[in-house]
């Protein structure tokens, strides 16, 4: 993900349905979160996205170039 690009990260159950699930990032500075969108905020690196639901952790490691 290069600086200032963004995606859209959803947890979906079998059926489709979207999970509401809190988004938290492993390291400050490196993505902003709002809702499902992860934005990248530096222009090398990684940081994990993860989230919890229902006693299971979900994870996303997320490139930055």
């Amino acid at each position: 993900l290069k600086n200032g690009e963004a995606f859209v990260l959803r947890l979906r159950d079998g059926t489709g349905e979207t999970m509401d699930v809190v988004w938290e990032a492993s390291k400050t500075g490196y993505v902003s979160i709002d809702g499902n969108t992860i934005k990248a905020l530096r222009s090398s690196g990684s940081v994990t996205v993860t989230c919890t639901f229902e006693g299971t952790t979900y994870s996303c490691i997320v490139r930055l170039k």
